[in-house]
């Protein structure tokens, strides 16, 4: 006979005394205070953090910065919003061949919005993404970068570069100054780039 887990209450839920806000709804709440350009113009869609959709937690944050955003046009994906779609990252590891083809249906998705870029609020969402970004007509990018792009700043997305290398030797060369300063030993930092960038 199987034995079922011995049911525990729901603890509480944590008063606090402040409203918490997730970083795009705090940024799309100041947006006007930054200067914009238009250097971000284009057309766009969104891929939202599967995590934010499905706990209703966040579904207009990103969506409200991209607005926000001089000359850049949304274009939605047939599943957005409460119906967002997984990148399929989250079983990469357990079953990669349901995550390549969760992954690949998206990017149908995406390219059927004929959107210039796909951008996404998940670091495991871009990477996810941006090592595919060769094989189809639009660029994949991070919100923050677009953002930034907009207030003519440079801003190297390394996460993005070094998920398209997946080549060990080439991201440490690139990233030994940083690791010069890390106080781990350089086997748990070569396992920790394995795992993020070369599976």
């Amino acid at each position: 006979m199987a034995e079922f887990p011995i049911k525990r209450p729901i603890p509480k839920l944590l008063h606090v005394p402040f409203k918490v806000l997730l970083f795009p709804q705090y940024l799309a709440k100041n947006m006007q205070k930054l200067k914009l350009s238009d250097a971000a113009a284009g057309t766009v869609t969104l891929h939202e953090p599967c995590k934010s959709a499905y706990t209703g937690v966040d579904l207009n944050g990103a969506r409200d910065v991209l607005r926000q955003l001089p000359g850049v046009a949304l274009r939605e994906m047939p599943h957005h919003g409460e119906d967002t779609r997984c990148c399929g990252s989250g079983a990469i590891c357990w079953y990669p061949q349901s995550a390549h083809q969760v992954r690949e249906e998206q990017l149908k998705e995406v390219a059927q919005t004929g959107a210039d870029r796909l951008v996404a609020v998940c670091h495991y969402c871009n990477q996810t993404f941006a090592a595919e970004e060769q094989r189809y007509n639009f660029k994949v990018t991070n919100y923050v970068s677009l953002v930034a792009k907009a207030m003519n700043i440079k801003r190297d997305d390394k996460f993005k570069k070094y998920s398209s290398w997946k080549d060990l030797k080439r991201i440490m060369s690139d990233a030994a100054e940083n690791i010069a300063g890390f106080p781990f030993e350089r086997k748990h930092i070569i396992e920790v780039l394995k795992t993020v960038f070369i599976h």
